[in-house]
Formats: C-alpha cells, sequence, structure tokens
C-alpha cells in the first residue's frame, strides 16, 4: 500500500503537462504537422478567443453588398460570389441577424442599373437597417504560371441607414493571402476549385469582425480548405 501523502510522485502540474503530451501524441498521429503547435497552445492555454469588432448586427435587418474597385458590381463576379459567401456565414456565426438576400440585393441593383459605390442607396433600396460594404482593392488568384496564391485587400465598413448612414464601423484587411506560405500547384487543382476555396477564406476574413472566435479553429478550417483542392 502506498503511504498516505504518497500516492503520486507527480506534481499537478507535471501530470498536466504528461497529460497534454498523450493527447498530443495522439493528435499528431491523426491530423498531420499543422495540428500539434495549435493542439498544444489549445491544451495549456485554452483557446484563444478574438473578440467581434462589433455586435451591431445583432437583431438587426442586414444587406451585404460587395463590389470591386476595378470594375464596380458585375453580377456573376468574384465581388458577387464573396457577397453571398458572407451573407452564408453571418447567418451561421451571428445570432438573430436578418439578412436580406443577395438576389434582393441584385434584382433592385439590376433594375436601378447601380454600379457606383453609393451603398447607402442600395441600403435604402432594399429596405436594410444596415449595410455591411465590401471593396474588393487588388484581387489575384496566381503566383506565376505554375501555383494559385490568392491575394487580396479588403475594406469593410458598416452603415447604419436608421441614422442617415453613419459609418460604425471601418475596417481595412490589407494583403490576405492564401495559403499563407507557399502555393497550390496549377498542375493539382482547377481556377474554379482555388477560386472557391479563396472566397471561403475571404468571406471568413469580412464575417468574423462581427463575432467571437476561435483563432486556431480559423487556421485549421484554412488548412482543411488547402487540403480538399
Amino acid at each position: 500500500m502506498v503511504p498516505v501523502g504518497q500516492r503520486s510522485c507527480l506534481r499537478p502540474g507535471r501530470f498536466q503537462i504528461m497529460l497534454s503530451c498523450v493527447c498530443l501524441g495522439s493528435v499528431v498521429a491523426m491530423s498531420g504537422c499543422m495540428a500539434p503547435i495549435m493542439s498544444l497552445t489549445w491544451l495549456l492555454k485554452g483557446p484563444q478567443v478574438t473578440p467581434a469588432k462589433t455586435d451591431a448586427l445583432k437583431n438587426k435587418r442586414v444587406a451585404v453588398v460587395c463590389i470591386s474597385e476595378a470594375v464596380g458590381y458585375v453580377p456573376g463576379s468574384p465581388a458577387e460570389h464573396l457577397a453571398r459567401k458572407v451573407e452564408l456565414q453571418l447567418k451561421q456565426n451571428v445570432r438573430k441577424v436578418k439578412i436580406v438576400s443577395q438576389d434582393k440585393v441584385i434584382d433592385w441593383i439590376d433594375q436601378h442599373d447601380w454600379d457606383s459605390v453609393d451603398f447607402e442607396e442600395v441600403g435604402k433600396g432594399v429596405d436594410a437597417e444596415l449595410v455591411v460594404a465590401v471593396e474588393m482593392g487588388s484581387y489575384r488568384l496566381h503566383d506565376g504560371q505554375t501555383l494559385f496564391r490568392g491575394r487580396a485587400d479588403l475594406r469593410v465598413r458598416v452603415l447604419d441607414m436608421t441614422s442617415e448612414g453613419e459609418v460604425i464601423l471601418d475596417e481595412k484587411l490589407f494583403d490576405i493571402m492564401f495559403p499563407e506560405n507557399g502555393g497550390q500547384s496549377t498542375a493539382s487543382t482547377t481556377e474554379g476549385r482555388f477560386r472557391n476555396a479563396f472566397t471561403d477564406v475571404l468571406a471568413s476574413r469580412v464575417a468574423r469582425l462581427f463575432y467571437d472566435y476561435e483563432y486556431d479553429l480559423q487556421i485549421a478550417n484554412e488548412a482543411r480548405l488547402m487540403s480538399q483542392l
């Protein structure tokens, strides 16, 4: 029998470290090279939660309008695809948000031949309380002739239509790259598949301005998108 007070030679701190290492070993076996660093950080420090920049979208009727600085608004463009993906992620992650469908936004734009940057006009036209206005600056998918590597600049503003278009958030997201390092061979996937994955990344960067998120999970999600190409 182990004497009282000597039931374990492991101090709590050492036990926690050993337990973390056991769990980490399992994760390494299952998840590849990205998981060890992320999992060890999570096990020892807990999730790293980044707070939303604003919670203004909750309980509001919101329209997402995205344009390209180069061509304005063009149906079927990368800007429209980004707007649809931002809408979806806001619905999934922002409680009680009410989204004006992108089809309704497009219908209003078509009927009014709108191709300018007057987001307030669109917001009024679709009866939104808030407009999430996204402007795409530089946007490219290639790094040379043999690699896909997405790169874009975004500006995200929130306009309050109940206060004459007052800007309540103005964020510049410069030099977003996917993947962060290296690139994806053009021989291993199609441009359409890569564009779709990159648009998912851009939409996540926009949408997470409006909800609390775990940084490690976002990194893992981008790694998952790469693995699916």
